[in-house]
């Protein structure tokens, strides 16, 4: 049953829309960096977007679950998303960032739910939200509310397709998650190999150096 409720949330409920691709061609500095992904800023720019981050509190209490896997996930598949989460909080709470990361049961209800789907679903969600999810693996939906204010995310959800292959997984777990965190994704340049914000495939699994930066900068302690 919440895995339905999920699904009809992604489809129906007015999100805050998916990250923002940001041209980045050169090394920047990490101001620029971290404007290029939290506000959309081309480098030297201004922002063009909104930030949105979870409010202190939230931040450093933030949960994550896998919502109803047995549906239509693999045990391997399932193995390999828990173990990707352990990653990403692991990775999360190594930043030196006010975010603190928990995982709960599946199932249980948390301020970021990751939802296996089948491609069809998948399919069907991207062309409700007109948007395209890449490869079919992943995208991200961000949400606030009435009470939490402008710029404060309240949730989040995160779409992966049933047929993402296994060796994908924990780079783009991890990855989506981060991005769940408020972010934007950049494209181009020398991070396309090396950054978890970039749009295009890498296999990063791990948060260093700009992106460690730009965690602490968007959540400081």
């Amino acid at each position: 049953m919440f895995r339905i409720l999920v699904v009809l949330l992604c489809l129906l409920v007015p999100s805050l829309g998916n990250p923002k691709s940001v041209s980045v061609t050169s090394a920047v500095s990490d101001t620029d960096f971290y404007k290029a992904v939290s506000c959309g800023a081309s480098p030297g720019g201004p922002c063009t977007e909104d930030i949105y981050r979870f409010p202190p509190r939230l931040a450093a209490n933030l949960t994550i679950a896998l919502s109803d896997p047995d549906h239509v996930a693999s045990a391997a598949l399932t193995a390999a998303i828990k173990s990707a989460m352990a990653n990403a909080a692991q990775q999360i709470n190594a930043a030196g960032s006010g975010v603190h990361m928990s995982l709960l049961a599946d199932g249980k209800r948390a301020k970021i739910t990751i939802l296996v789907i089948s491609p069809d679903e998948m399919e069907m969600m991207s062309s409700v939200r007109g948007i395209s999810p890449g490869e079919g693996s992943a995208f991200i939906s961000w949400r606030s509310s009435a009470s939490s204010g402008k710029g404060r995310l309240a949730s989040g959800t995160i779409s992966l397709s049933s047929a993402i292959p296994l060796r994908d997984v924990a780079h783009t777990v991890l990855a989506q998650v981060v991005f769940d965190l408020g972010f934007h994704d950049i494209v181009g340049g020398p991070y396309a190999s090396r950054s978890i914000f970039s749009g295009q495939y890498n296999t990063v699994n791990q948060i260093s150096g700009q992106d460690r930066a730009a965690l602490r900068a968007h959540y400081p302690q």
